[in-house]
């Protein structure tokens, strides 16, 4: 009888054991499950995150008109992703203006938002067009292909001579397409071509595209070099994955058409451009004849304070 006892009491140990090693290998193979599953799903968010900066960077490059980057980093990570965030500002004559956050989130369980606009204008259906964030006022160009605009084509150059003591920067419509070197040969020497437009396809209103221009910017000493060329239109092409449409225009099909179509820097035609300078010199573009539309962006008081 003793026997038979302690023999149910070995066999109730027994299956107390294995019932508490299959709960321990449960118990691990869980853990183990969550840390792999974990770490794909951050391989998978950095790999979002990654392709969104890239993304940024090209808008960044070519279509931030005037606009300069102060950063590009991550914020509000998370497990399942975050946000990619670059603080954006402009500088005109030296002196620094707000200007919209551009950010965009990412996950690794979705896509990246490659397609979010990052230049957001007010509704607005006056001859001006402002920044969503900041309402500063947004130098527009102007389609000359068009018969008609949405926004009415203005002459601001003479408005702006006439404020005293300010600092200005204007978008310029050439009447045609001129390169680089016939633009500075134009250009009064005391205004600063900052923005290059490189234009739109012929259908389109341009004042539809939020201010999402495509363009170049000048170097820290306000010209554009054959090297700058180079590299910038490099960035042209690697637009070439990604869309944004605006009224059957595809702003970035026509980037790296435009890289393929002009890959000389002498010969590459540009349809406009953003120049700064003191209020008083632009008075020197109110009669220049190869300027068919002038609208003013930021116009402020000039200050010694920098």
């Amino acid at each position: 009888m003793n026997d038979g006892k302690e023999f149910k009491r070995l066999a109730q140990g027994i299956k107390i054991r294995r019932w508490g090693i299959t709960i321990v290998l449960i118990v691990g193979i869980v853990l183990g499950m969550t840390g792999v599953t974990y770490k794909l799903t951050q391989v998978k968010a950095s790999r979002e995150s990654s392709s969104l900066m890239r993304y940024m960077y090209v808008i960044g490059e070519i279509m931030s008109p005037n606009i300069q980057h102060d950063d590009l980093r991550l914020a509000d990570t998370n497990l399942m992703g975050g946000k990619v965030v670059s603080h954006r500002y402009k500088e005109i004559e030296g002196q620094r203006f707000p200007w919209s956050t551009s950010s965009s989130n990412y996950s690794w369980l979705l896509n990246s938002g490659q397609t979010d606009l990052i230049s957001r204008t007010s509704a607005n259906f006056g001859p001006s067009s402002y920044d969503q964030d900041t309402q500063q006022k947004i130098p527009s160009f102007y389609n000359l292909k068009m018969q008609k605009h949405s926004m009415k084509v203005v002459h601001e150059a003479k408005e702006v001579a006439k404020t005293k003591g300010a600092i200005a920067e204007v978008a310029l419509t050439f009447k045609q397409p001129m390169t680089y070197d016939e633009i500075q040969g134009k250009l009064p020497k005391e205004l600063h071509a900052t923005w290059y437009w490189l234009g739109a396809k012929g259908d389109t209103d341009v004042t539809y595209v939020d201010n999402n221009y495509l363009g170049f910017s000048a170097n820290d000493q306000g010209k554009l070099t054959k090297g700058d060329y180079f590299r910038l239109r490099g960035t042209l092409e690697a637009a070439k994955p990604y869309h944004l449409v605006y009224d059957n225009f595809d702003v970035f099909k026509y980037a790296w058409q435009y890289a393929k179509k002009h890959p000389n820097f002498e010969t590459a035609p540009f349809s406009g451009v953003i120049v700064t300078g003191n209020s008083r010199d632009f008075k020197k573009l109110v009669k220049a004849d190869w300027v068919v539309a002038s609208s003013a962006g930021i116009v402020a008081p000039k200050t010694t304070i920098k």
